[in-house]
């Protein structure tokens, strides 16, 4: 799961790779419940900013008893939740949940993978926000290689400014 977190607005943007008929009514228990419990609580200072999981703080059997298991976690199929911290700037928390279900805890070697993945995820933001500063300041088109391309590598160019794949932009003729 992912969530962004505008300090300002008050407003937490969600979303899931594994979107389940419940996905309302879980992330709904999770807004009432998050802000009790540092596995949820959108704070870079629990585990010094570093990944952890639900384990780090309760067992399995107090994870279940609290609320936010039986209106969030529960709902949505998920008995364990891990969480790893991307820093961003003064105004937001962006947060990647991992969730399991079944009786498989997470690992050190899951921790540590999430540890490595944590600095190149940072980065990856980083870089997404600058490409979409680009993209907002700068109105990029086929017609802005023209001058250097032939008109289908301009072509090829803008696709790649779009983030298009090599297969997608095989596909695509504007």
């Amino acid at each position: 799961n992912y969530a962004n977190l505008d300090l300002e607005a008050g407003v937490m943007d969600m979303a899931t790779s594994q979107m389940t008929p419940d996905w309302a009514k879980g992330v709904e228990g999770f807004g009432m419940h998050m802000w009790k419990y540092p596995m949820s609580n959108f704070d870079p200072s629990v585990n010094e900013g570093k990944p952890f999981f639900s384990s780090d703080f309760v067992t399995q059997r107090q994870f279940r008893d609290l609320d936010l298991y039986s209106e969030c976690f529960q709902i949505l199929g998920m008995d364990q939740h891990g969480a790893v911290f991307i820093p961003t700037d003064e105004k937001h928390r962006l947060w990647f949940g991992l969730e399991r279900s079944g009786p498989r805890e997470y690992s050190e070697r899951d921790r540590l993978m999430l540890k490595l993945a944590q600095p190149h995820l940072e980065n990856a933001r980083r870089l997404a926000v600058a490409r979409q500063k680009v993209r907002d300041e700068l109105l990029i088109t086929p017609e802005t290689f023209a001058s250097v391309y032939s008109p289908r590598e301009a072509e090829i160019a803008h696709w790649l400014t779009e983030g298009k794949t090599n297969i997608e932009i095989s596909l695509v003729r504007t």
